[in-house]
């Protein structure tokens, strides 16, 4: 059996009115869908990219320590060899998920919280690329060592820490920014929307208790 004539009118008006992207609940649903799909390819491609120079830090220093430097090092500094030895002997596709995930999850929310308080607005929209990298990128990767020195306690040297956080955090940060920018309203829109919302409503409450001539 077909659909019915006037309920075929029906789905077809609901569609053209409801589901269309010119629908403010429907386009921020189909501008999520982007950026997360941007994100998730975005993480991969970070997680790689730390896993990679993870794995040549690695290689790089077995080669080291095979050197006359590299042996003077280790009786100069034990302790921090020692440091090196333990971190590059953890499992480096585990460790560099965790990084990169630790970089994205802290920048989106120190972006987040920017974002609503009108910070960005001010510190960070009107810098330029270098400015952002240079204000910016420092103190987020500071954050962000701190949680994987506390959270995962990969290495008791935090200054290696910090070394590990930094290329996955520069990388990601900027990019936490604009999604916060394309997703989060600031707390002055929250507030005029609950405004107006408030003020309808007494509208309506309004003519329904009026007293009838």
């Amino acid at each position: 059996m077909g659909v019915p004539r006037e309920k075929y009118k029906s789905l077809r008006w609901f569609r053209k009115r409801w589901l269309t992207r010119r629908n403010p609940a429907v386009g921020y649903l189909w501008k999520l869908r982007a950026l997360l799909l941007e994100a998730v390819f975005l993480l991969l491609a970070i997680w790689a990219l730390s896993f990679i120079l993870l794995f040549v830090a690695d290689l790089f220093w077995h080669l080291y320590l095979e050197t006359m430097m590299g042996r003077e090092f280790c009786l100069s500094f034990p302790k921090r060899a020692e440091q090196i030895e333990q971190l590059l002997d953890k499992d480096l596709m585990v460790l560099s998920g965790r990084i990169t995930l630790s970089a994205f999850f802290v920048s989106l929310a120190i972006a987040a919280v920017g974002r609503v308080t009108h910070i960005n607005r001010h510190f960070y929209m009107s810098l330029g690329i270098i400015g952002k990298l240079a204000y910016w990128g420092l103190p987020v990767t500071a954050v962000t060592a701190y949680y994987i020195h506390k959270e995962y306690a990969v290495s008791q040297d935090f200054g290696l820490t910090l070394l590990m956080a930094a290329i996955p955090t520069y990388c990601l940060f900027m990019s936490c920014f604009y999604y916060t920018e394309k997703l989060l309203p600031e707390a002055e829109d929250v507030l005029g929307f609950g405004y107006r919302l408030s003020k309808k409503v007494r509208e309506v409450f309004h003519k329904m208790t009026r007293p009838q001539p």
